[in-house]
């Protein structure tokens, strides 16, 4: 405590003392805290280029997959054939083994042709002659699946990319084994744009043969490639092959369904017609899984045999064992499940198995169809984020009391995860975890040390003659407390409860305590919550302001902002207590409450004595208010401000001029002004309201009274009704103030004030 002396002046050089002795650390404290911040922020981006960061990255995002599956948005229409263990069974039974000849991928090309199927991709490799390679048998056996691809015109086929031209030359020495065949030009993206992606780059090509390619729809690569931790997460969506950019089997089985559209590559997009699909710089594209894959998982599957036997029923007759109609309006998807065919993929479901790598198709390609992409959060304001978080961390434990700087802590950790997990859950936006967890650490190692003891030392020097919560805004913003007060820009708020002492006579003291505390408490709450200072309750009045300590720029549209929730939540009360029947009579289901905001000069600090101080305010602007809050009754309105508020408030509240006034007990006369309601909450006959209101104050300026009164008429039909409610401003000016300018005319020189006789 400090010593016994002068009273308030030692205690006021105590506290710069404390500072000055405290030095940089603390007096600079929000200055440190913001430019380490800023440091911790690009060093946690440094930090997050290291490949084992980015790995704990991608785990986040694999829990974030499994966590909040949505099957529901699926493309249901997309039918995987697959080539399992049961079918391999199935004909290795009867004399077949893999690979099968080109017969049965004709036969069931025909039959999707006939059940009306849609696209058919073969995640499948068809760059060798059937049987052998001898010319005259790719003849016989290729030729047949050549003319049901023809036939069926929705196909696409695979092909693999590799860079080993040696081999590919010394196994396919003829030119039409070629290392880049001539017509792949046909097959590849006709870009649009200046700027390209750097797509992978390949030498060679195992594209389907001569007989095959030139009947097909379109062509698509095979090749994926997994993240540095083996999952496959991200597919480039297109290989770059001499000049050629070849799309993927899935991009190419989508864009076989767009005709005519230009494609081109815009800053971080492949952008197909007005679809734009976003890409990385290396042209990756982050695949938005669905759920677990498989049999079942996400997508239908089919064995192959079945589909043999169908379609061989259709042909030689017999029964088969999927229905007609089965695959119409469907894309069908081939490729091989069977592990020993060695297609098995991990993906950020692989702690449920394995999957074909027909799911990345299946998957990318809803994700084409349905729009359904992931937005990554761009660098930058993951930074910014991370500056938040080591920001908020900073304060939490640098700031806060002790008791509540781990809480602190806790919740910027809650904050990093929430964030995270509600976009990801709510719109699939994907924000970096792993940056602001290492701000976070930064953030917790640095302020570790910082000076706590000082803090409490103020508080307790303090606290006899300032509010703890005083003393908390004063050292966080490392200001000196102006014990004699100090001139601001602010808006004082009064309230009061219409006919309050009537509640009296009708509820219980105790009841009436309750009561009484359910409402200050509520609108306590919405006072802090916009950043008001409580300055006391009188009785049922609550006296408060906006600006002090602690400035703020906004301080009317705070205050006013705090008026209209207050209204709102004395409606919910109101609600609420007509929901509780038999303990309230039908006064306190109908309270309704007046407030007067004014915005200004006034002073306010500490007053008082010597030994016992309060933080108040006081001024012709805090007087202004408090008139205005009672002189509210006179219009029968609930809201009224000064005309020095209302030019700070912006489109956000809706608001009526309700005239020139001299509020009793003041010389100055006041324009004022009723805040209805926030502009998107109003009614249709608000608005009719508005719309016509300004036309009668116009029409009673120039004194063109029977206009006036025509205007008022109608404006009445549109005042808010309710019990309770004394009059209104339509009838104000109809009953009382037009009759009397009628019968004492204003003449030319009028200033359209009306004197308040009363409070």
């Amino acid at each position: 405590m400090p010593a016994t002396g002068d009273g308030p002046a030692q205690k006021k050089r105590l506290w710069r003392n404390l500072f000055r002795r405290r030095g940089s650390v603390n007096f600079k404290a929000w200055y440190i805290g913001i430019i380490f911040s800023l440091i911790a922020g690009f060093a946690a981006y440094w930090v997050n280029q290291f490949q084992f960061i980015q790995s704990v990255e991608a785990k986040t995002l694999d829990m974030r997959f499994t966590r909040f599956q949505i099957p529901e948005r699926a493309d249901t229409s997309i039918i995987m054939v697959a080539i399992d263990n049961n079918s391999l069974d199935y004909f290795a039974a009867n004399g077949q083994s893999y690979p099968w000849p080109r017969s049965f991928y004709a036969l069931i090309t025909n039959y999707f042709k006939e059940d009306g199927a849609g696209p058919i991709l073969f995640d499948m490799l068809f760059y060798q002659p059937d049987g052998d390679f001898a010319e005259s048998d790719a003849e016989q056996t290729d030729g047949s699946f050549a003319q049901a691809i023809q036939a069926n015109g929705r196909v696409i086929l695979g092909a693999e990319l590799t860079l080993d031209t040696a081999t590919v030359n010394a196994q396919f020495s003829e030119t039409r084994y070629r290392i880049v065949p001539p017509d792949m030009a046909k097959f590849g993206l006709k870009l649009k744009s200046g700027w390209i992606p750097d797509f992978p780059r390949f030498r060679s090509i195992k594209a389907p043969i001569d007989t095959l390619r030139h009947k097909i729809r379109g062509l698509g690569i095979t090749n994926i490639m997994t993240d540095p931790d083996g999952i496959f997460r991200r597919v480039p969506l297109a290989y770059k092959l001499g000049q050629n950019y070849l799309p993927i089997l899935a991009l190419s089985g989508w864009l076989s369904e767009q005709p005519g559209a230009v494609v081109k590559t815009v800053n971080g997009s492949l952008q197909v017609g007005v679809r734009a699909i976003p890409i990385d710089p290396e042209g990756r594209y982050l695949l938005n899984w669905y759920g677990p894959g498989g049999s079942k998982g996400v997508f239908k599957y089919i064995t192959f045999s079945s589909v043999i036997q169908s379609a061989s029923a259709l042909r030689y007759g017999g029964v088969a064992s999927l229905p007609p109609g089965y695959f119409k309006g469907k894309t069908v998807i081939v490729g091989a499940e069977a592990s020993g065919l060695k297609d098995l993929k991990p993906t950020p479901f692989s702690s449920l198995g394995d999957y074909p790598g027909m799911e990345i198709w299946a998957t990318l390609l809803s994700n084409l169809r349905n729009n359904d992409f992931i937005t990554i959060v761009p660098d930058y304001l993951n930074v910014m984020n991370t500056i938040l978080v080591t920001l908020l961390a900073y304060w939490a434990f640098s700031r806060l009391p002790p008791k509540l700087s781990y809480p602190g802590l806790f919740f910027v950790l809650v904050y990093i995860i929430a964030l995270a997990a509600y976009l990801w859950w709510a719109e699939r936006i994907l924000v970096n975890v792993t940056m602001p967890v290492t701000g976070f650490i930064f953030a917790y190692a640095f302020i570790f040390f910082n000076e706590q003891k000082d803090k409490l030392f103020l508080k307790k020097a303090f606290g006899t003659y300032i509010s703890p919560e005083l003393i908390n805004v004063m050292y966080q913003n490392h200001e000196e407390p102006q014990l004699g007060g100090e001139t601001i820009n602010g808006t004082p708020l009064f309230t009061d409860i219409q006919r309050f002492s009537s509640f009296s006579e009708l509820v219980s003291a105790q009841d009436l305590v309750a009561l009484l505390n359910e409402y200050l408490t509520k609108m306590t709450d919405i006072l802090l919550s916009e950043g008001g200072t409580l300055d006391k309750y009188e009785g049922d009045a609550i006296i408060a302001f906006f600006g002090a300590p602690v400035r703020l720029p906004d301080h009317a549209v705070r205050a006013a902002r705090t008026a209209v929730r207050m209204q709102k939540g004395l409606s919910e009360l109101r609600e609420k207590w007509r929901q509780e029947k038999g303990r309230w009579p039908d006064v306190v289901s109908q309270m309704r409450m007046r407030i007067g905001l004014s915005s200004g000069e006034m002073v306010t600090g500490n007053m008082g004595s010597k030994t016992r101080m309060n933080y108040t305010m006081m001024g012709d602007t805090v007087n202004t208010a408090a008139r205005l809050e009672s002189s509210a009754k006179a219009y029968g309105v609930y809201t009224q401000i000064s005309h020095h508020t209302a030019a700070l408030l912006g489109e956000e509240f809706a608001m009526r001029e309700l005239g020139t006034t001299r509020v009793f007990g003041k010389k100055e006369a006041l324009t004022t002004f009723e805040i209805l309601d926030y502009t998107k909450d109003l009614s249709d006959a608000d608005r009719e309201l508005l719309a016509l209101w300004p036309q009668g104050l116009a029409a009673v300026k120039n004194q063109t009274w029977t206009i006036a009164i025509k205007i008022f008429e109608q404006t009445l039909a549109f005042e808010r009704q309710f019990e309770g409610r004394p009059t209104n401003p339509s009838r104000v000016y109809l009953e009382e103030r037009i009759p009397y300018w009628r019968a004492h005319p204003p003449g030319k020189n009028w200033d359209g004030i009306w004197a308040l006789s009363s409070k």
